[in-house]
């Protein structure tokens, strides 16, 4: 995913240059990548100011249905000139910059900390496995047999 500095190589500080790609599939995020950012010149380098969007097939963590998930990202990150001190993963290799690390940063900051394929997922019954999104199951919702049931009983005595 590289992008071109060579438009803002005789360019003022604070010049600006628009880009976007288009991927089918991105090995480990999904499909369906649409990333659309500037690059603006700095002092000493650039700065990558990046939009993504794409699906991602995963599991909704209370039914476990495969499903696909959109996701959405901004994200910003700067890279020095290659005489300076890297301070990021973005590598400028002459007049190319490989902007696929700060996608795939994008990727991980989208992904949300409980997946769940709709709002109102009810999930899995405890007690069989029937996914309770298709209806109520004929288990009765009996408890398990548990190895910590035992420690309901017990009486600890105070010191």
């Amino acid at each position: 995913m590289l992008v071109s500095t060579k438009p803002l190589e005789d360019q003022p500080v604070g010049s600006e240059e628009s880009f976007s790609f288009r991927r089918d599939e991105v090995d480990g995020m999904g499909w369906g990548l649409l990333a659309e950012g500037r690059l603006i010149k700095l002092r000493k380098g650039f700065l990558v100011d990046l939009r993504a969007s794409w699906q991602a097939a995963t599991q909704c963590d209370r039914c476990l249905r495969t499903f696909s998930l959109p996701l959405a990202a901004e994200l910003e990150d700067s890279v020095a000139n290659p005489d300076a001190a890297p301070e990021t993963e973005l590598r400028l290799d002459g007049t190319d910059l490989d902007v696929e690390p700060l996608v795939r940063e994008a990727g991980v900051l989208a992904w949300p900390p409980k997946v769940l394929c709709r709002e109102d997922c009810k999930g899995l019954c405890p007690s069989c496995g029937k996914d309770l999104n298709e209806g109520l199951c004929g288990c009765g919702g009996a408890p398990l047999a548990s190895p910590f049931n035992t420690l309901k009983n017990l009486h600890l005595e105070d010191d």
